[in-house]
């Protein structure tokens, strides 16, 4: 689960880094009839012309969009022998390997793009997030540095630097550092989210200002809603949890399954409304059937409204998923007391 936590926070800024860096060389088309649109042409044009690194830039994005990144990574390849001095072909290489997980080869691309030119921003963020990445922090660290020793530092230099001191277990720092991000760029949602989530483990009530301030920016932000949501949840605030969530099941159309969840949960808990507790459990389990804990809690709220056999077979289902799962044995065992 660590490890799958700091993927998605390298998709998180990864977004970020799919820009061209305007200093350097663009993936250029010079024939306007070339259709790019689909796999089939643009194959049929490097047949015709084998020799463009273009061409080949522009399948291997369209690989990517259609999830084949193995190939896509081949397109980029046969392009930097092509043309070995297009500085966004190297960063497009690095993160299609770190899609897949690649992270060692990832780190050879930034390094061989730093030969061809030193001191390049894009390349050294890069380098600095695989080593996030792998848990070498100091390293990751190191690479920031340099960063700023050629005064390139943005918003995703500090975004970054916040997220290794985070896993350092360095919040104060953290907080700095996604300070700075938001003195450079005001804009910057994950900052807002990373702060309220720093402030929350610290049981700081400016945590609500952060998420507040970032939903005012992005109302339809999916893990500001489900942060604000469970920050108020946590402080007994259930109405306004429900709000916040029932605001992300709209967004979703009634597909995230923490939402469904922990409005069941409330519901079961909090409120005492054990019908509708029910409901939104079941809900839940349509999204993910393996979710023990959705069929334990929704046995419980059957047990509670006297639908025994009903609890009985929710129970057993938990069990299915987790055996020995220890509040179902106890729940089978009350219910045979009963």
């Amino acid at each position: 689960m660590k490890h799958c936590l700091k993927y998605i926070a390298f998709l998180l800024v990864l977004s970020g880094f799919i820009a061209c860096n305007p200093d350097k060389k663009d993936v250029q088309v010079t024939d306007e009839t070339i259709d790019i649109t689909s796999i089939e042409s643009l194959s049929e044009q490097i047949r015709e012309n084998p020799k463009s690194p273009e061409l080949f830039i522009h399948r291997a994005e369209l690989y990517a969009e259609k999830g084949n990144v193995d190939e896509a990574i081949n397109d980029l390849n046969i392009s930097l022998k092509l043309d070995s001095l297009n500085a966004n072909v190297y960063y497009k290489l690095i993160d299609y390997r770190m899609l897949k997980g690649q992270s060692g080869k990832a780190k050879t691309t930034a390094e061989t793009c730093l030969k061809r030119f030193p001191g390049d921003k894009e390349a050294l963020l890069r380098l600095a997030q695989i080593y996030y990445y792998v848990e070498e922090y100091m390293d990751a660290l190191e690479y920031i540095r340099q960063i700023k020793s050629y005064n390139q530092q943005d918003a995703d230099t500090y975004f970054i630097e916040a997220l290794i001191f985070r896993e350092m277990n360095v919040p104060a720092k953290a907080i700095e550092s996604l300070q700075t991000v938001l003195e450079y760029d005001s804009e910057y949602i994950a900052a807002y989210n990373l702060l309220g989530q720093l402030y929350m483990n610290a049981g700081d009530i400016i945590a609500l200002e952060y998420y507040k301030a970032g939903l005012m920016k992005a109302p339809e932000n999916i893990e500001l809603l489900y942060n604000l949501g469970f920050y108020y949840q946590e402080n007994n605030q259930p109405q306004l949890a429900l709000e916040q969530y029932n605001k992300l099941l709209d967004v979703t159309d009634s597909n995230h399954y923490g939402a469904l969840y922990n409005s069941a949960y409330i519901n079961l808990v909090q409120l005492e409304k054990y019908d509708e507790a029910i409901n939104l459990f079941t809900d839940a389990i349509k999204i993910d059937s393996t979710a023990h804990k959705a069929f334990y809690n929704r046995g419980y709220a059957y047990e509670l409204l006297g639908k025994y056999a009903d609890a009985k077979s929710d129970y057993f289902k938990a069990l299915e998923i987790v055996p020995n799962y220890p509040l179902a044995v106890q729940g089978l065992n009350a219910l045979d007391n009963k």
